[in-house]
């Protein structure tokens, strides 16, 4: 819970200062996944990290006027064999500046590395990539080297990092998509300690799942 606005609506004189979320001290607890096997929820006794998953595939809902527009690069990924790749920089290369860096530009022979070889075990014939990032430099470096046919979806601006107390509602579109879209690659790869890719290897039904 990011948002506590709503509740000004009933408690008008309430100051949130902090909240806490304490799932996953609860989904320490064998106890705690146990009763979920117990409720039929799960047919064995369930790791944190499978609760985790099954509650965001249940909760993660792009709402309908979003999926329409989705429609075209969902379909167009499905006539494929498609890498996702969340390529996530970080820093002054990022389009939204920050103090945290990610994969270096620097890096990209290695990144390049990383994708011959999801693409070899998987026995891809050519394969494609969706690119989601956030920065514009890595949209441009990748369509420059054209070592794979590219698929975005770019009805939105860059939605990685952006801030939301900009009022920009257009880059969390493109960010919700962008994760739903990787999710629906044949293989996914995505960046470490980033919570964004953390989402959509968690929404992700493959069996290829590379973190870099």
């Amino acid at each position: 819970m990011e948002d506590v606005r709503y509740l000004y609506t009933d408690f008008e004189c309430l100051h949130v200062v902090a909240y806490l979320d304490f799932s996953d001290l609860l989904l320490e607890s064998v106890e705690s996944r146990r009763r979920l096997m117990k409720l039929g929820l799960f047919q064995h006794v369930p790791t944190a990290y499978e609760v985790q998953e099954r509650l965001t595939r249940l909760l993660f809902r792009l709402k309908p006027s979003l999926m329409e527009s989705l429609a075209p690069t969902l379909a167009e990924i499905r006539k494929h064999e498609v890498i996702g790749f969340q390529f996530r920089t970080g820093g002054h290369v990022a389009n939204y500046e920050e103090d945290t860096v990610f994969i270096r530009m620097n890096r990209l022979d290695s990144v390049y590395r990383v994708l011959h070889n999801v693409s070899q075990a998987n026995h891809f014939r050519p394969p494609y990539l969706y690119l989601s990032t956030d920065s514009a430099k890595v949209v441009r470096q990748f369509k420059m080297d054209r070592k794979y046919p590219l698929i975005m979806y770019e009805k939105y601006p860059i939605g990685h990092s952006s801030r939301v107390r900009d009022g920009n509602d257009d880059t969390i579109f493109r960010a919700v998509s962008d994760i739903y879209l990787l999710s629906q690659c044949n293989a996914i790869i995505t960046t470490y300690t980033s919570s964004f890719g953390d989402l959509a290897r968690m929404l992700s039904y493959s069996d290829s799942k590379t973190i870099i």
